[in-house]
């Protein structure tokens, strides 16, 4: 779960360096990693060419957590 971990701190650094007002409006969100892994774990099969929004990209919580979630499933 490193990577996850690692996404999460980042999140809530960037998160921390802007208040609620600059972030409203900049429409700025960094998800969760508790969030983000929730999504990826809807994933159940992986096979063939995959692809993967992550909207925004911000830190890559979902990624990561979809990138987690490969290779448990892999295992």
């Amino acid at each position: 779960m490193f990577l996850s971990d690692s996404t999460d701190i980042i999140r809530i650094h960037l998160s921390s360096r802007l208040n609620l007002n600059q972030r409203r409006d900049l429409g700025q969100f960094f998800t969760p990693a508790p969030i983000a892994e929730f999504a990826a774990a809807q994933f159940t099969q992986l096979s063939g060419h995959i692809r993967l929004l992550d909207p925004g990209a911000g830190v890559g919580a979902l990624t990561a957590a979809y990138s987690i979630q490969g290779q448990e499933l892999e295992r």
